[in-house]
């Protein structure tokens, strides 16, 4: 089960002009919320926190994680239909800023970590996995090799556009005012005020 309301922080649905679905919705997750305040009051953690001016789309899917991975949405920050937020092939924590913007069908593992700054806009269909499997034992089946070791997770600093499709894996560091062209791949550090594009990823110019 999925919960997206904790102590201070408000799940905030936006369905447009519906006023009965939208006071349904509202019930059903005041309810959820009241639920899980008291069962992680009692464990101890806070594991999924929206500041209550981020605007969640009700088809997005963010999980609550079993290992204790915090999953934060700043202020003013929307995440768009079809996202998927996954705590899965790691610890880490899922991060983001303020007036994040993050389109639809993107997908964000948490893996070793992913923090995102200010003011970054996602497009649509993008993928952020801080996560690789082992795969070098022969006498083993990749599946029972588990995770190999972290190269430091997913950093995207403030004011960064990133295009559809781009895939961002694990120890990829974007610096601030950057721009990634669509259908790139990254596995680095991107430094700032350029625009990055490509597979493999190569700098396009400096802005």
């Amino acid at each position: 089960m999925h919960f997206y309301i904790l102590e201070n922080y408000v799940y905030k649905t936006k369905l447009s002009n519906d006023i009965l679905l939208n006071f349904i919705a509202k019930k059903i997750f005041i309810i959820m919320a009241w639920h899980m305040q008291n069962f992680y009051l009692n464990k101890g953690a806070l594991v999924i926190k929206i500041h209550k001016t981020a605007i969640i789309s009700p088809k997005c899917d963010i999980e609550d994680s079993i290992r204790g991975s915090l999953i934060e949405i700043g202020a003013n920050s929307t995440i768009d239909s079809f996202v998927k937020l996954k705590p899965a092939g790691g610890k880490g924590d899922i991060k983001i800023g303020k007036r994040v913007y993050i389109n639809s069908c993107c997908v964000l593992y948490s893996g070793n970590g992913i923090c995102i700054g200010d003011d970054v806009l996602i497009a649509a269909n993008c993928t952020i996995a801080p996560v690789n499997h082992e795969y070098t034992n022969k006498l083993k089946k990749i599946s029972n090799q588990g995770h190999a070791r972290s190269k430091g997770g997913v950093i995207i600093e403030d004011n960064v556009w990133i295009g559809s499709n781009t895939v961002i894996l694990d120890g990829s560091h974007i610096c601030s005012g950057t721009v990634i062209a669509a259908s790139s791949l990254v596995r680095g550090k991107c430094e700032s005020n350029r625009v990055f594009g490509g597979n493999p990823l190569r700098e396009i110019k400096k802005i």
